[in-house]
């Protein structure tokens, strides 16, 4: 569980949904094992990737799992915007290309 109550936090800011997105994009994911067990498979950032890409947290060792949900909301929000962006950019393209192609009367 994630406590996560307005109540307990101080200096809310918000954050750039698209920068997040981008920052995402470029920090390399990677499937590994804990060397304490490796026959168990993991995917995911580096901590020392997650603290480059984000400077969240106190240690470039692990990150906290509230920052990593974080990020991935702001993530997904980020791309929904642009997706967003792209269906409205494509609903006027088909419109525009719908009315170059209309029969001409003869």
């Amino acid at each position: 569980m994630c406590v996560s109550d307005r109540l307990l936090k101080q200096d809310i800011a918000p954050v750039d949904d698209q920068q997040i997105v981008d920052a995402v994009m470029r920090m390399p994911i990677s499937e590994w094992s804990y060397k304490s067990d490796p026959s168990i498979r993991h995917i995911g950032p580096m901590a020392q990737d997650f603290r480059a890409a984000f400077g969240l947290g106190k240690t470039d060792r692990a990150y906290d799992p509230v920052d990593a949900h974080g990020v991935t909301f702001a993530a997904i929000r980020g791309l929904y915007q642009k997706l967003l962006v792209q269906e409205a950019r494509i609903e006027l393209l088909e419109r525009e290309n719908a009315g170059r192609h209309r029969p001409h009367p003869d």
